[in-house]
C-alpha cells in the first residue's frame, strides 16, 4: 500500500508508492499535498518510484501536478528511489523529462535516499554561515520574475520573511540560497 510520511524534525517528506491504477495514484498525490503543507520550506522529499515503474508512463500528468505542488511550498531537494535495472527505461526517460524547477538525485536504495538528503541538509545548515562577515546570500523569488536579495545569519529568520511574503499576498515565493551550487 502507498504511504505518505512527515518527518517535521527532518522538514522531510517520504512517498512510498504501490499504487495499482491512475484512481490510486490521484489520492496519494491527495495525500502528498496535503503532508507536504505541514512542512517548512526547504523541505525534502524522498520518493520510492521501484513499484509503480509501469504507472508512470501514462500518468505523468499527475507527477507534474505533485512536482508544482511540490515547487509551491518551496522543495529543497528530492531523491527519487529506483531499481538498478530502471534507469535506462522508457519510464525512467518519462520521469527525468518532467520539469521541477527544483534540485533532485537518483538513489537505489531508501538508505542511499536519506543519506543525500540529510548532506542536502547539512550543506544547507554550514552555508548559511559560510561568508566573511557570518551572513549568506539569499535570493526570494516567485513564478512571475519577482527577485529580492537578503543576507542573513539565522536561517530560521529567512523562513519566517518567507511565510510573510506569502501571508502578503507572494504565494509561490520560495527561498534559494545564491551561494549553494546547484546539483543533480
Amino acid at each position: 500500500m502507498s504511504s505518505v510520511k512527515v518527518d517535521k524534525k527532518l522538514n522531510r517528506l517520504t512517498i512510498t508508492l504501490t499504487a495499482r491504477n491512475r484512481e490510486e495514484l490521484a489520492r496519494v498525490i491527495e495525500a502528498v499535498k496535503s503532508a507536504a503543507s505541514e512542512l517548512e520550506p526547504d523541505l525534502t522529499c524522498l520518493t520510492d518510484f521501484r513499484h509503480v515503474w509501469d504507472l508512470l508512463l501514462e500518468n505523468g500528468d499527475l507527477l507534474n501536478k505533485a512536482q508544482q505542488h511540490l515547487l509551491k511550498i518551496g522543495i529543497g531537494k528530492a531523491v527519487r528511489v529506483l531499481k538498478p535495472g530502471q534507469f535506462n527505461t522508457p519510464s525512467y526517460r518519462i520521469l527525468d523529462g518532467l520539469p521541477t524547477g527544483y534540485r533532485y538525485s537518483y538513489a537505489t536504495s531508501l538508505e542511499e535516499g536519506e543519506q543525500i538528503l540529510d548532506n542536502f541538509r547539512q550543506e544547507l545548515i554550514r552555508g548559511t554561515r559560510s561568508t566573511r562577515d557570518g551572513k549568506a546570500l539569499f535570493k526570494y523569488m516567485d513564478r512571475s520574475g519577482w527577485e529580492q536579495d537578503t543576507t542573513a545569519t539565522d536561517f530560521q529568520r529567512v523562513l519566517r520573511r518567507l511565510r510573510k511574503l506569502r501571508k502578503k499576498g507572494r504565494k509561490n515565493a520560495i527561498v534559494v540560497d545564491a551561494g549553494f551550487k546547484q546539483r543533480r
